[in-house]
């Protein structure tokens, strides 16, 4: 993504884009934005803009995790704002998460003792929805759920902060969080019953939850429809989560 950005503004500059468009239309005003890796390298590029262009703004869609530090997270709070919807897996991408869900998935196929494959084949048919998630989120044989939570893990990890430890990166900006309520949406429809829209901290997209809506909540299709359908967004009183 850095080398992204880099290469967007070395174009930028070695072809007077900006230059050429702000003579054209000197009343406009600079608008960057991107999806998923787009979202960080829009947000990098932002960052490279901003001294020449001040009254820039930034619209990151389902960024990644693990993009700034929190020293970045509160600069980039003043240009850019970042969409996360529901359950979307790129905004939870880190080292620190990656690292959680390695020693759950381990720990789930070390308590579990149906067939590896037909353990992974099953899963994996579930999150593409081709059969019905509850039958393989927990085993049936064991008291251990194939896949535990992240947090009370309890097996000796270094922490965040701690000697040898990655350090903390965070999404960027404010979070607009678009979450899912109890009421389900029916197939193909959304509505605003079903969603609360929040702003939410940095630091709480900390672990990856393994299910349906990890992939299909993070595709730009899910994220139009729902922005069409819930404009104008009331941003609910009292919602830092």
């Amino acid at each position: 993504m850095v080398l992204s950005a880099t290469n967007i503004i070395n174009t930028l500059k070695a072809d007077a884009v900006l230059e050429n468009a702000f003579q054209k239309y000197p009343e406009f005003s600079l608008l960057v934005l991107g999806h998923s890796l787009g979202a960080g390298t829009a947000t990098l590029l932002s960052f490279l803009l901003r001294d020449q262009y001040p009254e820039l703004r930034c619209f990151a869609y389902g960024p990644p995790g693990g993009l700034l530090s929190e020293e970045a997270v509160v600069e980039s709070k003043k240009f850019v704002v970042s969409t996360v919807v529901n359950k979307e897996f790129a905004t939870r991408l880190s080292l620190n998460s990656i690292n959680q869900l390695r020693d759950d998935v381990l720990r789930a196929i070390q308590t579990n003792h149906r067939p590896k494959w037909k353990l992974t084949l099953d899963h994996v048919l579930s999150v593409l929805r081709i059969r019905p998630y509850t039958e393989v989120v927990l085993n049936q044989d064991e008291e251990c759920p194939l896949i535990v939570p992240s947090f009370n893990r309890g097996n000796g990890e270094l922490e965040e902060g701690e000697e040898g430890a990655p350090p903390g990166l965070y999404p960027p900006g404010r979070i607009i969080f678009i979450h899912r309520n109890e009421i389900e949406p029916t197939c193909c429809s959304y509505n605003s019953e079903s969603y609360d829209v929040l702003l939410a901290p940095n630091d709480i997209f900390d672990s990856i939850p393994v299910t349906p809506e990890m992939l299909t909540d993070h595709l730009p299709d899910t994220l139009v429809a729902l922005l069409k359908e819930l404009q104008p967004l009331d941003i609910l009183p009292g919602s830092h989560i």
